[in-house]
Formats: structure tokens, C-alpha cells, sequence
């Protein structure tokens, strides 16, 4: 909505705004796998800050500084969104995860409707939308921080799950390190190897007829999913 604020033609700066997206969007995927969703969030966030303070740093006579700060602040902004909406099914719990989603999404989406307001002061300095916006991502990047590393994790099932999620994670880890739980394994069974002498004696069990017992009636499942009754004697 800021283009036309900016030097140059309005519909090329539209069309470079709009093409920077393509790049973003394919390495965001390529650092999403590499890094984290995390640290790939809080990248990009700080990036589209970096960006947008360039017009408060440089003076007006600069005027391509403002295609240039669009243009990054762009790419990291295609590139949060793109990484949130990775991130954020995978932080609610299964239960919650589309209705978590959905109010994500209807807060992100409501908060535009502040935009035209924001981009309007620029009627009494050029730089007060980029400053706004660089204050906007600046909190968010620190908001990204403290969300849990989902990368490699196992998902949240339950509302419990989800509060617990990632309790003991390192805040620099990347890649999806963390501490792991040091409370003992409840699966203690070991698989065991059926051996020569095991095979022996349980042939000459079945081979001994004093030994065989009255084997009860079982049910049988058929496939038209009723149930017959099979008496086995000896």
C-alpha cells in the first residue's frame, strides 16, 4: 500500500514488490529444514526492521532508498509469513489446532485494516510508515524467540502436551536441539531370540499326546464381519 509513496514509477515498484516474494518464499523452505522454524522467524523479522530503518537513517535526498527498504522489508515479511504458517500448526495441540489457526489467521488478517492509517502519515514525514513498520517487526521478532523449536519434535496431541511442549529447550538451540527428559523409560521390554533348544521342545510338546490339552472354544471373525463360533477338540 506504500508504492505509491515511493521514487520511481508505481507499477514497475509494484511489480519488483511483488516478484521478491519468489526468492523468499524458496529459501525460506531451504532454511525451514536447516535451521529451525524459530531462528527462521526471528530472521526474517529482523531483516524486514533492518530494512525498514534505512529511510529513517538516510536523508530524503536518497530516494531510492525507499524502493530498496521496501523491497527487503518485503522479504522478510513473505518470508515470517511463509515460516508461521509452518510453525503454527505444529505449536496447538491437535485438539485445538484448526480453531488455534483459524483466530491466528483473523488477527493477522484484522490488523491490515490499520495499514491505510499507518502509510497516510507519511503525508508528514516519509519515513514515519517505514519507522512504524520497523517498530512492528521489531516486537515480533522478539515475541519469535520465545516460541518453542518444532523442527524434528514430536507434535503436540493434548492441551497438557502442548503446555509442556519443548519445557527444558535450549533458548540458542537451532535445528531442533534440546535437553532431553531425563525421567526413566517406562518400556523395559527387550525382544528375545528364539533358539534351536526353544524350537525342540515345544515340537516334542505337541508330538506327545499326553501332554496336548482340551483347547476352548474360540470366535472366529469372518469377513462379512459376523461372528461363527469354531469348537476345536482333540
Amino acid at each position: 500500500m506504500n508504492v505509491k509513496n515511493l521514487a520511481g514509477n508505481e507499477f514497475f515498484n509494484f511489480f519488483l514488490v511483488s516478484l521478491i516474494e519468489v526468492p523468499a518464499h524458496f529459501s525460506t523452505w531451504l532454511f525451514m529444514e536447516r535451521i529451525g522454524r524459530r531462528w527462521c522467524s526471528v530472521c526474517a523479522f529482523a531483516l524486514s526492521t533492518v530494512a525498514c530503518t534505512l529511510p529513517v537513517v538516510f536523508p530524503p535526498e536518497y530516494a531510492s532508498i525507499g524502493v530498496i527498504a521496501s523491497l527487503l522489508a518485503k522479504a522478510g515479511t513473505s518470508s515470517a509469513f511463509m515460516t508461521l504458517y509452518q510453525q503454527g500448526p505444529e505449536l496447538f495441540p491437535t485438539s485445538l489446532r484448526g480453531v488455534g489457526l483459524g483466530m491466528a489467521c483473523t488477527i493477522g488478517t484484522g490488523s491490515t485494516l490499520i495499514v491505510p492509517y499507518i502509510v497516510y502519515l507519511s503525508k508528514y514525514a516519509f519515513f514515519i510508515p517505514f519507522l512504524t513498520f520497523a517498530v512492528i517487526s521489531f516486537m515480533s521478532a522478539i515475541c519469535a524467540m520465545f516460541l518453542p523449536e518444532t523442527l524434528n519434535k514430536k507434535l503436540p496431541q493434548t492441551v497438557e502436551d502442548a503446555e509442556n511442549f519443548q519445557r527444558n529447550e535450549v533458548f540458542c538451540s537451532c535445528s531442533g536441539e534440546s535437553i532431553e527428559d531425563e525421567s526413566p523409560k517406562m518400556n523395559t521390554w527387550s525382544p528375545r531370540t528364539l533358539s534351536a533348544i526353544d524350537l525342540s521342545n515345544s515340537l516334542k510338546d505337541f508330538s506327545d499326546p499326553a501332554s496336548l490339552k482340551k483347547i476352548p472354544a474360540e470366535t472366529e471373525r469372518t469377513s462379512n464381519t459376523t461372528f461363527t463360533e469354531v469348537n476345536i477338540s482333540q
